[in-house]
């Protein structure tokens, strides 16, 4: 059987003849490579790149949740006197609390929308040459980082696989949250200069958003030790 161009078209597998409009073979059922559409990609921020820049972060979230559980209790133990200390400090402490969870969820969330607002990339983009803009170019919003960061939620499923198949799928590798927060991550090279913040941006936007992370996750300390009641 002959396709548009007058070749005949087989299946890759069981080598079975296929229609000039079919996409699956009839008789194994596998996909027919050669007419499949082909997502041309508009960028060159791959889906590899965008998953160091987000493992770089992720490694940097680790960090300082260490940091600021190391410097909260050596200021418990050694800096307030004992009799600040709950009496039953271990037990509150040993409770699984969903608002901590919470809370530390926040401040990542509201790291990634302080950098990319203010500096336009998280230090894990940054070290990636990633920038992130809205669909237009321009500087990222407000409104914007927080959906495409919320929308993370639903990506970083199973290890990320599902914002990875969903990038695969368009021209820009934009996962769930860029679609619905309307955003683009792309090479810094790939943009105009003027939709490029300047080093000074970008450091105070990253500094603003560490700062963010570290005190929500000393917020939460603070109410699992002293406020185990609303540690629900």
């Amino acid at each position: 059987m002959a396709d548009q161009t007058g070749e005949i078209t087989h299946c890759h597998y069981c080598g079975r003849a296929a229609a000039p409009e079919a996409l699956q073979c009839s008789g194994c059922g596998l996909e027919i490579e050669a007419r499949q559409p082909q997502v041309v990609k508009l960028t060159q921020a791959t889906v590899r790149r965008r998953y160091l820049a987000r493992l770089i972060d992720i490694l940097l979230g680790v960090a300082l949740c260490y940091l600021a559980t190391k410097q909260y209790f050596y200021f418990i133990f050694h800096v307030l006197p004992p009799r600040f200390l709950p009496l039953d400090w271990q037990m509150n402490l040993s409770q699984f609390s969903f608002l901590f969870v919470i809370l530390a969820f926040l401040g990542r969330i509201s790291y990634h929308v302080c950098c990319e607002v203010i500096g336009g990339a998280t230090l894990g983009k940054r070290c990636c040459q990633l920038q992130v803009v809205n669909q237009d170019n321009t500087t990222c919003g407000i409104k914007g980082a927080v959906i495409r960061s919320l929308g993370f939620l639903l990506d970083g499923q199973f290890f990320g696989l599902v914002g990875i198949n969903q990038m695969h799928k368009n021209t820009y590798n934009e996962r769930f949250g860029d679609k619905w927060g309307k955003t683009r991550v792309l090479l810094r090279q790939e943009l105009p200069p003027s939709a490029l913040p300047s080093s000074e941006r970008f450091h105070l936007g990253w500094l603003l958003g560490v700062l963010s992370w570290l005190t929500l996750i000393w917020l939460a300390l603070f109410l699992q030790l002293y406020c185990p009641q609303m540690m629900w």
